[in-house]
């Protein structure tokens, strides 16, 4: 028994710094390193934990890499919550890491179960045992198992879901130009998701030349600007349109700018 745990545990080990080999050598090729990140990822922190937690449960090899993968999956979205509330951060390093320092404690954890047995087993006087039959157990077992292993993956489910919507999501304000109507107009819009109201400047200018320009836009949160204006030459010409947006409490500070070309496939901004 003690053998063939310590044959287990470095098989799972070997896995799991292959991941970690994986990981550091960016220069792999990535369908190399997604293969060997992926044991890391979906089998060895949950196959070492369900192993540490019951090295004498009567489950199979099949049910071990089943309880494995679904208890890893659980692991490697709870981790990430985890790391993503320190400094640090949740990144291929510290995951790797934490997965893998995971793997290994479950791994020590269970060679020092695996020892206390043999010991108990070799000792002196050892009082008869009463074989009872193993069919319930066995079945008691893997039930537990399995009741753990999904009531982790759910919570780390929600707890993910829960996090995604509550996460901060900064407003935004949405600034577009296109071509308008007739070849000698183009439409201009500002949309405000900003979360709070804004008002401020719309220019547009050619060449550095103000073609047009609204001095004083005012826009609820969601609400939505848009002009029409007339540039005869514009087609003809080489000289792009460009339109900018500044706000009132901050009115030096271009906040958002786009630019139209002659040539409509070229559009650019930010």
């Amino acid at each position: 028994m003690r053998r063939r745990v310590t044959l287990e545990v470095l098989v799972v080990l070997l896995a799991a710094t292959l991941g970690v080999v994986g990981s550091v050598l960016t220069g792999l090729a990535p369908f190399l390193r997604l293969g060997l990140c992926l044991p890391l990822i979906l089998f060895t922190p949950g196959y070492a934990l369900v192993r540490a937690a019951a090295p004498r449960a009567p489950l199979s090899l099949l049910a071990r890499f089943v309880m494995g993968l679904g208890t890893s999956m659980a692991i490697a979205a709870l981790s990430g919550l985890f790391l993503n509330a320190f400094p640090a951060g949740m990144t291929s390093a510290t995951w790797t890491a934490f997965l893998f320092a995971i793997t290994v404690v479950c791994c020590v954890i269970l060679v020092l179960r695996s020892w206390r047995r043999n010991a108990a087993t070799l000792a002196p006087e050892r009082p008869p045992v009463v074989r009872t039959p193993l069919r319930g157990r066995r079945l008691s077992v893997t039930i537990l198992l399995f009741a753990v292993s999904l009531s982790i993956l759910i919570v780390a489910f929600g707890v993910a879901t829960q996090a995604f919507y509550g996460q901060p999501r900064p407003g935004f304000a949405q600034l577009w130009i296109l071509p308008g109507s007739d070849p000698s107009s183009v439409a201009l819009g500002v949309r405000n998701d900003e979360g709070r109201p804004i008002e401020g400047t719309v220019t547009l200018t050619r060449d550095g030349q103000v073609e047009a320009q609204w001095p004083s836009i005012s826009l609820n949160d969601g609400d939505v600007w848009q002009a029409a204006v007339e540039v005869p030459d514009f087609l003809q010409g080489d000289e792009p349109l460009q339109a900018t947006l500044t706000l009132a409490d901050s009115p030096d500070t271009v906040y958002r700018y786009v630019t139209l070309w002659p040539s409509t496939s070229r559009i650019a901004g930010s």
